[in-house]
């Protein structure tokens, strides 16, 4: 079977894919598929269009629309999800019918781990596959060190080597997400920013209605930039001495929404795994639920009460509290005795890294998938 590298007729709707280097879960989920596939994936800045056309599937080629080829849609990447997916899954039910497509020939990939329940709840007829993109393409990556105890003593002696007054980091580059931006401002007002490495471009105006503060004074103080990579759009690889350098870390988690419509898991959870850095995850209050039960990782309990709240002001004043007292508490400590701190909970630690390298979530998830996929 193969993924067929191909070109739909010219839109502004989507483009065919194929990929390896930056669509590593669907070209991959897609080779492993018992036909051979399609794959397209939608433009991100056109995502409002795909409510209004009325039929897209015109611009597959008839070569490949009305063959035994499966159609894939890929919305996995973290921006894409969601992309209004019910009006754009209503497109794809009619489109189907309207062509006469086989419904389960057509399957939409998905990082967003809600959408296969709300797929069921809607009824759709085609198939909908969620699984988290970033396991894969951080693990193809980073290259990441296969025994655990050496990979685990190399960071220790990192931080032994590197720490010196910062004790967190918490990092936030994009600030179209209020939840985050309120944290910041949070740990600003308490005074932690000064021992920790947190990163914070200025708050847009219109998000006035989130807050009881004053974005202007806010940004009177921004940007926080902690170096080059900080002040730049998107992922970078460039994070290992922040880890080093630290002894836990704030996870500003994609999933934090204010609506409550999206579960993400992104990069941003694997990197202090990676780096045997205990963190609090800053997330959608099923966040944590989905590491524990569906992908077998541990909270960090030994350093963290993770009973955040629900909602999302809540979940923020906790962290900042419980980010305050172990700063104090860090305060009275000597180097060795921050080191210590930091890999107490060795166990834990090492159980996750070696769950992330294991990618078991995915394997699983992915198996049972194909075992009963049929057209």
């Amino acid at each position: 079977m193969q993924v067929v590298n191909w070109q739909p007729k010219p839109n502004k709707l989507f483009k065919s894919i194929i990929d390896d280097a930056n669509n590593i879960f669907s070209v991959d989920f897609a080779n492993q598929l018992p036909v051979s596939s399609i794959i397209l994936q939608p433009l991100l800045e056109s995502k409002n269009d795909w409510n209004t056309v009325p039929d897209f599937m015109k611009y597959i080629p008839d070569e490949y629309l009305y063959s035994d080829h499966a159609i894939i849609f890929d919305s996995s990447a973290e921006a894409m999800c969601p992309i209004k997916e019910i009006k754009y899954w209503q497109s794809i039910e009619k489109a189907c019918v309207q062509h006469n497509i086989n419904p389960a020939r057509v399957i939409y990939l998905s990082c967003n781990l809600l959408d296969k329940t709300q797929a069921q709840n809607k009824k759709v007829t085609f198939q909908v596959y969620t699984e988290i993109f970033w396991q894969n393409y951080c693990l193809k990556e980073w290259q990441l060190e296969n025994n655990v105890d050496k990979a685990f003593e190399s960071s220790v002696s990192r931080t032994i080597h590197k720490h010196k007054h910062k004790y967190f980091s918490s990092l936030n580059k994009n600030n179209q997400r209020p939840a985050r931006s309120y944290l910041h401002y949070q740990l600003l007002q308490k005074g932690l920013t000064s021992c920790g490495l947190v990163s914070q471009n200025r708050v847009p105006q219109d998000q006035q209605k989130y807050f009881e503060f004053y974005v202007d004074d806010f940004n009177r103080e921004l940007p926080l930039h902690i170096d080059h990579y900080s002040d730049t759009q998107g992922d970078n690889t460039g994070h290992g001495w922040i880890f080093d350098s630290t002894l836990f870390h704030i996870t500003q988690e994609s999933s934090q929404s204010l609506d409550h419509d999206k579960v993400l898991i992104s990069e941003k959870f694997f990197k202090p795994i990676q780096n045997f850095t205990p963190q609090i995850v800053y997330g959608d209050p099923l966040v944590n639920r989905l590491y524990i039960v569906a992908q077998g990782f541990k909270t960090y309990s030994e350093y963290f009460d993770i009973a955040l709240g629900a909602e999302w002001r809540t979940r923020a004043d906790n962290i900042v509290k419980q980010t305050y007292n172990i700063c104090r508490q860090l305060d009275n400590m000597t180097h060795a005795q921050r080191i210590d701190w930091k890999y107490k909970d060795e166990q834990t630690l090492k159980h996750n890294y070696s769950v992330f390298l294991k990618n078991q979530f995915n394997q699983a998830q992915r198996k049972d998938f194909l075992s009963t996929f049929k057209i």
